[in-house]
């Protein structure tokens, strides 16, 4: 009976990792293309935007531009380090491996739902912009904290 459970755990998380992988994996020469190219498209169009704004309006969307740049930049730095959790995992034990991977992929999730959540994000006014700016900064400190503590805090 146990065996069958960890049979159908192990088959779980396999599914779950190959799905991450096959919906989220970009190589990091494409992600950095795309952004460069993204960025390109923003500095282009930023003055034909901001020419029928006020200036609290102007510093508003550039507040916002400079924050989602420190914010792409420190995704991508979460993901680096999670290529290199993911070597790491690698040399680990086979019972290990299950366990790390498991909490791998929450945290490959939650990272994807950090990058979306930046790149769906609209100006609702400068209330609602504070909000979402402060609950995007806790999240991301949340994710860097178990990215750095990853291999320390899953030993029980």
């Amino acid at each position: 009976m146990k065996s069958m459970k960890k049979n159908i755990l192990v088959m779980s998380i396999g599914i779950v990792l190959t799905g991450i992988a096959l919906t989220g994996c970009q190589n990091s020469a494409h992600r950095s293309k795309n952004a460069k190219e993204n960025l390109m498209g923003e500095k282009i169009s930023t003055p034909n935007t901001l020419k029928g704004m006020d200036q609290e309006q102007q510093n508003s969307v550039t507040a916002f531009q400079k924050f989602k740049e420190e914010s792409e930049a420190k995704i991508d730095s979460y993901q680096e380090t999670i290529t290199e959790i993911k070597a790491e995992i690698a040399k680990k034990s086979k019972k290990d491996k299950t366990l790390y991977n498991t909490k791998l992929a929450v945290i490959e999730q939650k990272t994807n739902e950090l990058k979306m959540k930046l790149e769906d994000y609209k100006d609702n006014g400068q209330s609602k912009w504070g909000s979402f700016k402060n609950e995007f900064n806790h999240d991301m400190g949340n994710l860097g904290n178990a990215l750095k503590g990853f291999f320390t805090n899953s030993k029980k």
